[in-house]
């Protein structure tokens, strides 16, 4: 019995991309605590879709 799923850290990879374009879309924009928020839940979002989507092998 597998506790993490093979695909869970290609959905964190998700997660961090999300998290760090929208950092850096903060600091263009000067809207960093803005853009940290909607990226974390953004990449949450796309994690779980990421990570609920696979396909079980």
């Amino acid at each position: 019995m597998k506790i993490i799923k093979e695909g869970f850290f290609k959905a964190l990879t998700v997660f961090f991309c999300c998290v760090i374009i929208a950092l850096v879309i903060g600091f263009i924009f000067d809207a960093v605590q803005l853009a940290a928020t909607i990226g974390f839940g953004l990449g949450l979002v796309w994690m779980g879709v990421a990570y609920f989507n696979q396909k079980d092998s």
